[in-house]
């Protein structure tokens, strides 16, 4: 009885994976890069699938993070319906995916956007072992605070992204 206990609460206690992003705050017009992460918790995970929803006033894009080079998974998308996406992180293989960044989310904010905090929602999240089994993955919202200060730097340095920025070093140009 008393190691039936123990299970229960270890299991209880036991901590799901997530989805991690900060929010952003930038002016309209600005495009801003925001690293979407995992954290596993000790959980083997080797494939994530979730669904992206954003405000009117937001353009999205993404690029592979290192966890996926990492893991050699790739990166899948697929329309859902409007200005939703879904997103599949595969590979044909078992390997686990590592704690870090998944994506790197472009957020372009449309230049008349009004001021105010612009969601992007991260719903559907499942992830999966190297057995097929389905696990818990707990989301995220970002929010982008558009504020009503001008000019400014509009476009960050690390949202430029040409093929350089995808090689491992050594050919990565330094920063």
């Amino acid at each position: 009885m008393r190691s039936a206990v123990l299970i229960l609460f270890a299991v209880c206690s036991a901590q799901a994976a997530r989805l991690t992003a900060a929010d952003s705050i930038a002016p309209a017009g600005a495009t801003l890069v925001v690293p979407l992460g995992l954290v596993s918790n000790g959980m083997q995970i080797s494939g994530v699938q979730f669904d992206v929803d954003a405000d009117p006033v937001l353009a999205i894009g993404v690029a592979p993070g290192g966890a996926l080079r990492d893991a050699g998974k790739n990166l899948y998308s697929g329309s859902i319906g409007a200005r939703q996406l879904r997103y599949l992180i595969v590979g044909l293989n078992r390997n686990v995916l590592p704690d870090g960044v998944l994506l790197q989310v472009f957020i372009t904010i449309r230049p008349a956007a009004p001021p105010g905090v612009y969601p992007i929602r991260i719903s559907g999240a499942l992830a999966t072992d190297p057995d097929g089994r389905a696990m818990p993955l707990d989301e995220v919202t970002i929010r982008v605070n558009v504020d009503e200060s001008p000019g400014g730097q509009l476009v960050q340095p690390a949202a430029v992204l040409n093929s350089a920025s995808l090689c491992q070093d050594p050919f990565r140009p330094a920063s």
